[in-house]
């Protein structure tokens, strides 16, 4: 009950940050290209113009290529997750395969949270014992093919990050902006670290981003 109690605490703030992000998206879409247009014509030569388009342009298809893998390999990952739990017997295999897929969006911790939930929905079902081990290994092994094998392949080089660099991000973003900032802290990394090998600029911290 006092659990309870907590989540529905934190309920209006995690609604409150939600309803800012998406009014924050929707200015950004409506007013974001004529800002940037503004600005562009402020630069003072033709080649900085280009640069600064190209550069825009060049972000948005990469982070749009990043987003959508991500997506799809969340979904794949969701959808094999549900399947496995489905055949394992444990009940509302569908939710936690959806749970697992959102989750998946945010780096190492979302993993940690995923096998917290299904070790409780398992002992739920199963009681203590050997059984509560099945549904958790099944999608430990499902996201180790993921995370190990078919992300680095898929993504490549380019996109990939130090993983001590992520979580110090997932941290810094996570106190400045809570659940909204987490699961938007990756994109902006990565978005920055497009900018940033684009410009040339920071080799050195770049070079430790990659590492």
């Amino acid at each position: 009950m006092e659990l309870l109690l907590e989540a529905l605490g934190a309920a209006p703030v995690l609604l409150a940050q939600l309803l800012v992000s998406i009014i924050l998206i929707l200015f950004l879409l409506i007013f974001g290209p004529s800002l940037f247009n503004a600005f562009v014509e402020e630069l003072p030569t033709k080649e900085k113009r280009e640069k600064a388009v190209n550069l825009v342009s060049m972000t948005q298809a990469q982070l749009s290529r990043y987003i959508i893998t991500v997506s799809g390999i969340n979904s794949g990952l969701g959808l094999s997750t549900a399947v496995v739990l489905y055949f394992i017997g444990l009940e509302d295999a569908l939710l936690w395969g959806v749970m697992v897929g959102i989750l998946n969006f945010i780096p190492y911790v979302g993993s940690v949270l995923g096998v917290l939930i299904l070790t409780l929905a398992g002992t739920v079902q199963y009681g203590v014992n050997v059984s509560v081990l099945m549904p958790v290994g099944a999608y430990l092994a499902l996201n180790m093919l993921e995370s190990q094998l078919i992300t680095p392949t898929v993504l490549g080089r380019n996109m990939l990050i130090n993983p001590l660099v992520i979580m110090l991000w997932l941290l810094i973003c996570g106190w400045l902006w809570g659940l909204m900032g987490i699961l938007l802290s990756v994109p902006l990394l990565v978005c920055i670290k497009l900018a940033l090998s684009e410009l040339g600029l920071w080799k050195s911290w770049l070079r430790v981003i990659e590492s």
